[in-house]
């Protein structure tokens, strides 16, 4: 899928609101860190301009009224302004969140032509998806208004599985404790990657 010259290894971290993506990606990020491996952590909406605008309409509930195409090509961009950014010297890219996300966000879309706007990204090295129960998200402290959805979170946790049947992941139970979850990311990782 990519076009550029892969210098990095890239691992992803997918699946609904809550399920955990962010979590686990900061824990791999500091394990790496601890390690002396080099890495750029990236969340999804960014800090950025356009994920900021992003974040403002996902919490007026006001991102899914767009049509698909703008929603997918404000994410492609807000993608885009993110990684063009990135650290040269690191060893690896922490994605929370990817273009399969596009993919589960609007499924009424043509799957090349999601394909075509994400064609500059990376090949991930490593997806893991993170599958968690709705409901059990639901109740977990601190979540954001998106993971209290619980009608719009199953809607997304059918088509991420759809998704995943046809793409290489690591699908993991989200609902397992932060610790077990952190431990098996590490250390398929390590294993996978050679680290």
């Amino acid at each position: 899928m990519s076009h550029m010259k892969k210098r990095k290894k890239v691992v992803v971290f997918e699946g609904i609101d809550g399920s955990g993506k962010s979590t686990q990606a900061r824990l791999l990020y500091f394990a790496l860190k601890k390690r002396n491996i080099s890495a750029d952590l990236y969340h999804f909406p960014s800090e950025g301009i356009i994920g900021k605008f992003v974040r403002s309409l996902l919490e007026k509930e006001e991102f899914d009224t767009l049509d698909s195409k703008s929603r997918a090509l404000l994410t492609a961009s807000d993608f885009y302004s993110q990684y063009h950014r990135s650290n040269n010297d690191s060893d690896m890219i922490i994605f929370d969140r990817y273009f399969h996300s596009s993919y589960a966000s609007n499924d009424a879309l043509d799957e090349e032509w999601i394909k075509a706007i994400h064609q500059y990204a990376p090949d991930p090295d490593i997806v893991f998806f993170l599958d968690g129960e709705p409901k059990s998200i639901k109740e977990r402290d601190g979540i954001d208004s998106g993971a209290k959805n619980e009608a719009r979170q199953k809607m997304l946790s059918i088509r991420y599985k759809k998704i995943f049947e046809n793409i290489p992941n690591i699908t993991i139970n989200a609902n397992k404790d932060i610790e077990t979850t952190h431990q098996e990311v590490l250390q398929t990782v390590i294993k996978k990657l050679n680290i």
